[in-house]
């Protein structure tokens, strides 16, 4: 995945995932290893342990990575101006080719 992400000039990656404590962890973690600029999105991550979650989200996580809700994203998307045609649409999901 590193590899496709650089192949691409991907620098900055946006994380959601349903289990904190599991994927997004670890992914945040892989990436932040790879210097990869992360933002984990804050109201579209959960875990089924409320007190990991919540210490994750405000303890481990914030190292590496910034923690915005959605709406924040859309801000900093817009930040430097719209963005041009076409720019996002050739975002794969996880694990696409």
């Amino acid at each position: 995945m590193d590899r496709r992400l650089r192949v691409r000039g991907i620098t900055t990656l946006v994380v959601a995932g349903i289990t904190t404590s599991g994927v997004v962890l670890s992914t945040v973690t892989d990436a932040a290893d790879r210097d990869q600029r992360l933002h984990v999105l804050s109201d579209c991550v959960t875990d089924p342990d409320p007190r990991t979650h919540r210490t994750l989200m405000t303890g481990a996580l914030p190292r590496p990575a910034d923690i915005v809700d959605t709406a924040g994203l859309r801000s900093l998307l817009y930040e430097n101006g719209p963005l041009p045609p076409g720019a996002g649409e050739s975002v794969a999901p996880f694990g696409g080719k």
